[in-house]
């Protein structure tokens, strides 16, 4: 029976030295991200990340829970990201994610619409 760390190892030595690669990626890469993305924001919905994420030693505002502090850190990062978007719509965008995390299939179609919406303000400016 082979372990998980030589499965592991095994499979990143088949992405680094093989020609299915690429394959790999282009087929996986965007769905891993996206499942780690609504599963992060299932973790931190469900309250079941007691500490504090932010450090207070260099966020000035107190947050009241986890929640608002990655709701409000995810608007800024993507804010920042795409500065052609105005801020209400990254806001609409994120609160969209959080509300989709349970269903991949919608939750993925949110992410499609705001990239196509990131190209179309991107288009105007």
């Amino acid at each position: 029976m082979i372990d998980s760390g030589t499965s592991s190892n095994l499979i990143l030595f088949l992405l680094h030295n093989s020609e299915f690669c690429n394959q790999f990626y282009r087929s996986y890469f965007v769905l891993i991200v996206q499942e780690i993305i609504a599963h992060l924001f299932c973790l931190v919905e469900s309250g079941s990340l007691m500490e504090p994420l932010w450090d207070a030693a260099t966020v000035s505002y107190a947050y009241p829970n986890n929640l608002m502090f990655v709701r409000e850190y995810t608007i800024k990062l993507l804010g920042a990201s795409f500065p052609n978007i105005p801020t209400s719509e990254v806001a609409k965008f994120v609160n969209g994610l959080f509300e989709s995390r349970t269903d991949l299939s919608t939750f993925k179609n949110h992410i499609r619409d705001f990239l196509v919406q990131s190209k179309e303000f991107s288009a105007q400016v």
